[in-house]
């Protein structure tokens, strides 16, 4: 009898140990409450995981935290500042555009190609996936491309450079380099690039179709593709937290028949016992 007291002592604490580790780990990440829906400008539904800056700390994930500024929804990435135009909360994306990129005579070169190299990791509060699922586009569809924007010594004759008119630093239209023109493509290596030209900037553009042959692109339809902005996902690390309030963790990732974006949690293998010298609450 006695043995077995102590073996239900022990079956107790374990389990006691476990809630109370369990309960940091809920009490951690449920400081950050859903509230009120905020609004800036056009957004008018600006809810949780996302907050305002000037919302109680309480609201919202600081990973996800948004800018109103002069009545426009803005958001700091990797050091550049970009427009909030949409947050879609059935497949957890929210799409950016370069506050700087306007249609006009000339073509400006758009800080948006570094989202493509810093958002392709899933911990990151926002992911560019290099392969997106049926829930954005047709999985037979090329999901972005890449513009790469080159200087040329000399006149291209090939209906797949698109020739366009460079902005300067003042926005008015530059004399020099004489030539100057956009390879588009999913993939534009060096190769394609002629032995004449130099590469400028890269810039990822995100349609909401595919592409037609470049022969029949302009540099209006280039500008109009670079408005369009890039849509991103923040459902990886909204998945985590949200498992982790209730100490599992995120597994299932599926699209339904209207292209919503679930998620689902299970138990982690390693429940029995918590090792608090490990950061299972991060």
């Amino acid at each position: 009898m006695l043995r077995e007291a102590q073996l239900v002592g022990v079956g107790l604490m374990t389990v006691v140990i476990h809630a109370c580790f369990l309960s940091v780990c809920v009490a951690k990440h449920h400081k950050y409450q859903i509230c009120s829906p905020s609004s800036c400008g056009d957004m008018r539904n600006i809810s949780y995981p996302f907050r305002l800056q000037d919302d109680p700390p309480s609201c919202g994930y600081p990973e996800y935290e948004l800018i109103c500024e002069n009545n426009r929804t803005m958001i700091n990435l990797h050091g550049g500042k970009y427009l909030v135009t949409q947050i879609n909360y059935q497949n957890y994306t929210i799409r950016v555009v370069d506050p700087g990129q306007k249609k006009d005579n000339c073509l400006i070169s758009s800080p948006l190609h570094s989202i493509g190299a810093y958002y392709t990791e899933y911990q990151s509060p926002y992911y560019l996936p290099y392969k997106w699922s049926a829930a954005y586009s047709s999985p037979s569809e090329s999901i972005f491309y890449t513009i790469v924007l080159m200087n040329c010594e000399q006149s291209i004759r090939d209906d797949n450079y698109i020739h366009i008119i460079p902005c300067n630093t003042t926005g008015s239209s530059s004399s020099s380099p004489t030539y100057a023109y956009a390879v588009v493509g999913e993939y534009v290596s060096v190769g394609d690039i002629p032995y004449s030209c130099t590469i400028g900037t890269s810039i990822i553009i995100q349609p909401l179709k595919s592409l037609p042959e470049p022969s029949n692109l302009s540099m209006s339809d280039l500008q109009d593709y670079m408005l369009l902005g890039l849509q991103l996902s923040f459902l990886p690390l909204f998945c985590e937290r949200q498992c982790e309030m209730k100490g599992q963790v995120c597994s299932t990732i599926s699209t339904d028949s209207t292209g919503n974006v679930g998620f689902g949690c299970h138990r982690s293998r390693n429940e029995h016992i918590p090792d608090t010298s490990e950061k299972n609450c991060e």
